[in-house]
């Protein structure tokens, strides 16, 4: 009965860090990174401590919201208990899509997003690396993924609240922290790309289970050499988020810094053990009064995954879409108005989505639920006409290159010659 409970109150990608902990579950609590949070918080952060969050001050009509940071003084006391609670989990998983992105490194949950306020500064981390990332039929993405718990910290008794019950209303709808996880999660990911699709259908065959740098070279070895290589480094721990991006002819160098980056890990991972250092992977926080503070509404975790998915994938059409800016200058081609129309209507789309995302846990259920499918169907729609479009400005594009003289000496005698 616990398990079940889990999966709707905790993030399946932290599932396995807590089902070991939680006797009991209760749903008013909000789970976070302390990557989210310190990101955007950095203010250091106890057991009992009421938690900094950004808010909307106010929302002057026809004008967008203005946020801040809200500090609370407000506290918690009760007994320290640390629970040793080791655990080391290691995947290496082939990424077939954003979702499996969001699955293995585990995504902030709704409620816990808008009432920390962690969309009004970017993105959670999960949907940064998603975004990073691209999917194709010439691409293959590696992940090699490590969970490592040392333990739980834990306050414990329930000594009330230090203010006469005449102020106790200062404490509705606040939180405070009542448990920390110690551990990391440490991320490594490749992303190979080629130049024909054969090839990277033959790197599928190869064994996914070695090291990255092991990897890489065994796509050196049996397929040859890509034609890109991304590598994508997130460390909890040491607060890392690193993109690096290679030609072909910087593939060793690539091999290198995987090498380089597992070092790290094993670093991390034997400071840990041994206790030279003491971070923070998650935050459990729990409300002060027993009162479920309003911004819980009802709420589907599918729902928004589908939401974010369904922004990240407007994030990589816009991404695609930048290269017809190159070819579409100097054009006249029709399609070239029409794809600048629907990048326009794009960017719009993922602001609004951002900002209901933003406040996620403030919509009713239908507003959700047609934000997660209406708008996946739009954004699917606006991705089969931008292919298509693009196919044509690609064709067009490659038809005035090859007119074009290709040396300096023969534009400009082309350019005398028209005089």
């Amino acid at each position: 009965m616990v398990s079940r409970v889990l999966l709707v109150c905790v993030n399946l990608g932290f599932l396995l860090m807590f089902m070991e902990f939680f006797e009991t579950v209760n749903c008013d609590a909000l789970d976070v990174s302390a990557f989210d949070y310190s990101s955007r918080f950095p203010e250091p952060l106890d057991l009992g401590d009421c938690p900094t969050r950004t808010v909307e001050l106010f929302f002057p009509i026809g004008h967008s919201g203005v946020y801040g940071k809200q500090i609370c003084h407000l506290r918690k006391y009760g007994r320290k208990r640390y629970i040793q609670r080791q655990m080391n989990d290691t995947r290496n998983r082939a990424i077939l899509n954003p979702n499996d992105v969001l699955v293995y490194s585990g995504m902030c949950r709704s409620n816990s997003a808008s009432y920390f306020g962690l969309l009004h500064q970017g993105d959670c981390y999960a949907v940064d690396i998603a975004s990073n990332l691209t999917f194709s039929s010439k691409t293959h993405i590696k992940a090699y993924i490590e969970y490592y718990r040392d333990g739980i910290e834990v306050l414990e008794g329930d000594l009330g609240l230090p203010s006469p019950p005449e102020y106790h209303y200062l404490y509705e709808g606040m939180y405070y922290l009542q448990h920390q996880s110690v551990g990391t999660m440490e991320m490594l990911i490749v992303e190979i790309t080629f130049k024909e699709k054969s090839k990277s259908k033959a790197v599928k065959l190869l064994p996914v289970e070695t090291s990255q740098s092991s990897y890489l070279r065994d796509v050196e070895r049996h397929v040859g050499l890509p034609r890109k290589i991304k590598i994508i480094r997130f460390s909890t721990a040491r607060r890392t988020f690193v993109v690096r991006t290679f030609s072909s002819e910087g593939f060793w160098e690539a091999v290198s810094l995987a090498s380089d980056f597992e070092h790290d890990i094993r670093r991390v991972r034997d400071e840990l053990r041994m206790e030279l250092i003491r971070p923070i992977l998650t935050y459990g926080f729990k409300p002060f009064l027993t009162k479920p503070p309003e911004i819980l509404n009802a709420s589907s975790e599918s729902d928004w995954n589908t939401s974010t998915l369904n922004e990240i994938e407007i994030k990589k059409i816009l991404a695609s879409s930048r290269r017809n800016k190159k070819r579409c200058r100097g054009s006249e081609l029709p399609a070239c108005d029409t794809i600048n129309g629907i990048v326009r209507e794009l960017k719009e789309m993922q602001a609004e989505l951002h900002s209901k995302r933003t406040r996620w846990s403030t919509l009713d259920r239908p507003s959700q639920i047609n934000l997660a499918d209406g708008d996946k169907a739009i954004i699917r729609q606006f991705s089969k006409k931008l292919r298509t479009l693009s196919r044509q400005v690609k064709i067009s594009y490659r038809g005035r290159k090859r007119k074009r003289p290709k040396t300096k000496k023969g534009r400009k005698q082309a350019s005398t010659t028209g005089n």
